[in-house]
């Protein structure tokens, strides 16, 4: 499944993810900073996105922030657009489901 986070400036984007590998180091694969991209142990993706980024053609599954309804139109899960709320409590049903990486 792919996630992605839109916001308005790149430092925004930068700490969000930051956040999210802070609390969710344990179940993060990988990380790359520049593409604003971290993988998760069960598969899934989180990307970032800023308003300026050019977002034509992008497909995801799970969209969270500024146009968001519009990137995650085609998406095949009932309720695709979500709040970070709604993203810390998947990410810590998978942390639960999935031991730590060492």
């Amino acid at each position: 499944m792919i996630i992605a986070l839109t916001m308005h400036r790149d430092r925004y984007l930068k700490g969000c993810m930051d956040d999210l590998l802070d609390k969710y180091h344990n179940i993060v694969i990988g990380r790359n900073r520049l593409n604003n991209i971290i993988r998760i142990a069960n598969g899934d993706v989180v990307r970032g996105f800023t308003s300026s980024s050019r977002m034509d053609g992008i497909r995801v599954d799970i969209a969270i922030g500024i146009d968001s309804d519009r990137i995650s139109r085609h998406s095949k899960i009932e309720d695709p657009v979500w709040d970070f709320e709604k993203l810390y409590k998947y990410l810590d049903g998978i942390s639960k489901q999935i031991p730590p990486i060492q």
